[in-house]
């Protein structure tokens, strides 16, 4: 196994849910975890299902800001970032803005996701009044 390093870019990507940088880091830690698990656990599925546990607990901690972007996942040139619509703590919708990548995950990326996040919350909220104006007129 070859050993690497992982520099700010790699991280903020991972974060930013790049789906490139998600499969490299799921198949580099995966056989790490494995090769560390082979002389404690007993049956490969066990180990299957610890390795997967972790890549998913890492995942999402590096994804608790509330927002996910892509970098050119379906079409080059173009990325995008979103922020779950919630409600009772759940998702039910997004809001996402997509673009060319200079401008999405340029200079004013922080902007936009400022922006996309508060659009999102606002949402959740409008949401969450109609249910409970609703319920309200249902009693």
């Amino acid at each position: 196994m070859q050993f690497q390093t992982f520099d700010d870019d790699y991280l903020r990507r991972l974060r930013d849910g790049d789906s490139q940088v998600e499969q490299h880091f799921a198949s580099y830690f995966g056989e790490l975890i494995l090769l560390k698990l082979r002389r404690r656990v007993r049956t490969r599925q066990l180990m299957e299902d610890i390795r997967q546990e972790t890549l998913c607990r890492v995942l999402r901690a590096t994804r608790a800001a509330g927002w996910v972007s892509t970098r050119e996942e379906f079409t080059r040139g173009f990325s995008s970032i979103a922020a779950p619509v919630l409600v009772s703590g759940h998702p039910v919708a997004a809001i996402s803005v997509a673009g060319p990548t200079t401008h999405i995950l340029g200079l004013r990326r922080d902007f936009i996701v400022a922006s996309v996040c508060r659009a999102a919350q606002r949402v959740s909220t409008l949401i969450g009044d109609c249910l409970w104006s609703a319920a309200a007129n249902a009693s």
